[in-house]
């Protein structure tokens, strides 16, 4: 029997409906590299005029909430980044910014982030490439991808209070959402290391970053 279903770039295809393994297992697809960590190569989303619009319809209102937060948080325009795997308009905040204790924030296709969470060449990679991590997310939860990140944050919040967590944050030591569903795990930011491992640098590349 065969239904519909999103799948890990944001299409809707025609699946076999016991087929789960792509969407259970992330929004990328790919297996965890030789060093521990959960790296996922993206695949491009589709380029066909009839997916790009029906994406641009499903992703319409958080790409709007998030054009509105980064012309009012930055005051200037956002430059575009990212590969066909995903992209991305990137707001820079002011250094300095009151709000950059925040680092970044991805609402849709609008990434909002202060120019010190980018510091360093190694680091400015891994976070621009989690970032468009949530890009993808959001291609398949559309209006739904704000609404479940807050979920996804509290409920981490409230285990992180039970069971804490060294060099991680509250709101994503046990969130999915950061961790699990998507390409690049909030983790691996921390994380990163120069020279990169090859499975690294493939992501990275995939993401144009």
């Amino acid at each position: 029997m065969v239904g519909f279903r999103l799948v890990a770039d944001g299409d809707w295809t025609a699946v076999v409906t016991s087929d789960f393994g792509c969407l259970m297992s992330g929004s990328c697809r790919g297996s965890p590299d030789g060093e521990g960590t959960c790296l996922r190569i993206p695949s491009p989303r589709s380029r066909r005029p009839l997916i790009a619009a029906l994406r641009g319809l499903w992703t319409l209102p958080t790409n709007a909430i998030g054009h509105a937060v980064g012309l009012l948080a930055t005051r200037s325009r956002p430059s575009r980044i990212g590969s066909a795997a995903a992209r991305a308009s990137l707001y820079l905040l002011p250094w300095g910014s009151r709000v950059s204790a925040l680092g970044a924030v991805t609402l849709g296709d609008v990434i909002i982030c202060a120019p010190e969470f980018l510091a360093g060449e190694g680091r400015r990679r891994v976070a621009l490439a989690h970032e468009l991590s949530h890009v993808r997310q959001h291609c398949w939860l559309g209006p739904f991808y704000l609404p479940l990140h807050a979920l996804a944050q509290l409920a981490s919040a409230l285990l992180y209070l039970v069971r804490p967590k060294a060099d991680t944050t509250p709101q994503h030591s046990y969130n999915l959402l950061e961790e699990r569903f998507l390409c690049v795990p909030f983790s691996e930011i921390a994380a990163s290391r120069s020279p990169l491992s090859e499975r690294s640098a493939r992501v990275l590349d995939a993401f144009g970053v």
